[in-house]
Order: C-alpha cells, then structure tokens, then sequence
C-alpha cells in the first residue's frame, strides 16, 4: 500500500512539472511573438518617417526652383519694361517680343566693308600688281616683296591674320610660272605660314589657292594663295572662305603685329631682289 501512494505521488509531480514546463513554453512563444511584432512596427514607423524626410527635402527642393524661375521672371520682365521706357524716351517704336530675342538666337557675325567690295566698280589695274610697284608699306598693304614673290595683307580678311602670298608677276594660270618664280612662292607660303602660327598662336592653317572667277576668285587674273589662321570651334572650312566673318583687329594691328617678322624673313630667305623696286604714286581702293 505504501509502495502505491509514492509512485501515484511521483506520478502527479511529474504531470504537475510537465505542466508548469508547457505553461512556461507557450509564454515564451508569446514573449517573442511580441518582440517580434515590436521590431517590425518599429521598422515600418522608421521606413515612413524617412520617406517623409525625403518628400520635405523635395518639396523644399520644387520651392527654391520655382522661386528661381519667377525671380528670372521678374528680371527679364523688368529689363524688357526699361527697354521700352527708354525706347519711349528716345522716340523709338517697340518691336516684337519674336523680333527683340531674334539675334540672340544666332551667332550672328556682321562685316559690312565687304559688301562695298562685292557690289562696288572693280578698279580696272590690278591692285596685287600696284601692291608691288608701290613696296612695302601699309598703304599697299604689301609685307614681303622679293624678285618674284610677294606677301599682301588682305583687305577684306575672312579671319584676322589673313594674308595672301603671290607671285610678283601679273599671272593668271600655274603653268605660266617658272621653275624660280614656283620655288621663291613656295619657300614664302612655307615661311609665311609659320610666322602666322608663331604670332597669332593658331592651332591649324587654311593655305588654298582659287584659280579663275568660277572657282571663286576675286582677282582671277593674278595668282595668290591664302593663308588663314584657323582655331578649334571657329567654323568649318567653306563659310571661312564664302561668308563673311567679324575680325577682332583692325589691319593697321594685324600689319604692325606682322611686319617685324617678314623684316627679318628678308634677311633669312636670301632672296634676291626684296627691296630693289621702284615707288610709283599708290592708293588703295575703298
């Protein structure tokens, strides 16, 4: 009898152990279920505050771009009413919103002395061959002159620094040069084009030569090579040559800034003849 009452009271600890051990687990599944919800709604609270922080600074962000736009607004509304007030003052009419902004739109470049050469009388002697009776001098624009060959500024350059080299001789064809007059013209392009690298810093040339009125010649019935100075961005080849182009210097400057060195191409070229010329009565035309 004793022996039963132990084992049935072993018995019941035991359930009363295993019970207390299921109660025990069943309130730690709860406890990390909680911990666990924890974590996630403070994940979640942290992930909407963040996207309100970034919807401020955006926000902030459209603000401070369309304050810039009305103040560039206001200023351009602004300049446009001085404008016109003192177009007012001055007596003048006001032109049209599209007309106002039109040369802004276009790298418009003007050099209106050309027109006077393309449309004016043509003089009937040559002016390459009045150029080298007359010598060197600013009048005739002439900078080197040699027993056949010559250097002559142009008047009308298509950039600044434009010169022309030719043959002293009023020719019209390649063919009717001479083995002296070919070499003396191409010794002097050479030079000539390294002078102009070497004063106006350049980073490339235009040497080129139009033989006869089709091909674009002004004066076809004497030969001359171009020479023109050319920098990256400028402008492509042909405009440099068929349109007109603004110059930053004036040909009296660019005239003075060359001589000096084709003075001392006299020297170093050797070539015979550079000042035996005679000086008749010169006039460049307008």
């Amino acid at each position: 009898m004793a022996k039963k009452k132990t084992t049935k009271k072993t018995a019941a600890k035991t359930k009363s152990s295993k019970k207390k051990t299921a109660v025990k687990k069943a309130k730690k599944k709860v406890s990390k279920k909680k911990l666990v919800k924890k974590a996630t709604i403070k994940k979640v609270a942290k992930k909407k505050q963040a996207k309100k922080a970034k919807a401020k600074v955006v926000k902030k962000e459209k603000v401070k771009s369309t304050k810039k736009k009305t103040t560039k607004k206001a200023t351009k509304k602004k300049a446009k009413k001085t404008t016109a007030k003192s177009r007012k003052k001055l007596g003048q009419k006001q032109l049209p919103l599209e007309m106002e902004e039109w040369p802004k739109d276009k790298d418009l470049l003007w050099n209106p002395k050309r027109h006077k050469y393309l449309t004016g009388p043509r003089p009937e002697a040559c002016v390459f061959c009045a150029a080298a009776n007359y010598g060197v001098d600013f009048k005739s624009l002439c900078l080197f002159k040699s027993s056949h060959a010559q250097v002559v500024l142009n008047k009308y350059p298509y950039h600044t620094g434009h010169i022309m080299v030719m043959p002293v001789r009023h020719v019209a064809d390649l063919d009717s040069l001479d083995g002296q007059e070919f070499f003396q013209i191409m010794s002097l392009l050479r030079r000539s084009a390294h002078i102009i690298k070497k004063v106006y810093k350049c980073e490339g040339l235009n040497i080129g030569i139009n033989l006869g009125a089709a091909a674009g010649a002004g004066i076809p019935g004497h030969l001359h090579w171009h020479i023109i100075p050319r920098w990256t961005g400028d402008t492509n080849f042909f405009p440099a040559l068929a349109g007109t182009r603004i110059i930053s210097e004036s040909l009296e400057d660019t005239y003075k800034k060359l001589l000096p060195y084709f003075k001392e191409e006299t020297r170093q070229l050797s070539l015979p003849g550079a000042n035996d010329f005679k000086q008749v009565e010169f006039k460049l035309e307008d």
